[in-house]
């Protein structure tokens, strides 16, 4: 059977973000669409998170792909700053895994803390999250 056959699976898919500049609530609100639905609508990471530099992650289920992942982020009217998406994470359901298990890096996490880490290890920390972390070694 040729990839175009390729059955579908059904996934719980996480979206990380974090707003990374000093961009004030308001100014970067989005909606978030996956498999061409919106599930996310009117996103201001600032507001959700806390605040900048801090992490948020969102968890969508029940998304059905079998080639690929069609993740979409839509501004709304009056943004100032464009929309920002920090990682995806993708969990196959029914298959045994813990949708439970979790980075520490997820909402309660707060980057501005007493000593922040530069840019170079935030980044290092998201990919870090994703399932081929071990080949970035």
């Amino acid at each position: 059977a040729s990839e175009d056959d390729a059955e579908p699976a059904t996934y719980t898919v996480r979206l990380h973000f974090v707003e990374p500049g000093e961009a004030a609530a308001g100014e970067r609100a989005f909606s978030v669409r996956v498999q061409d639905r919106e599930v996310i609508t009117g996103l201001d990471v600032v507001r959700d998170a806390g605040g900048a530099n801090r992490a948020l992650v969102q968890e969508v289920t029940g998304v059905e792909a079998a080639e690929e992942l069609r993740v979409a982020l839509v501004p709304v009217e009056n943004a100032q700053q464009p929309p920002v998406l920090c990682g995806i994470e993708l969990m196959r359901e029914g298959d045994g895994q813990s949708a439970a298990r979790h980075n520490p890096a997820d909402a309660s996490f707060d980057w501005a803390a007493a000593a922040p880490p530069t840019w170079t290890e935030r980044i290092a920390s998201a990919l870090s999250l994703l399932p081929f972390a071990a080949w970035l070694r």
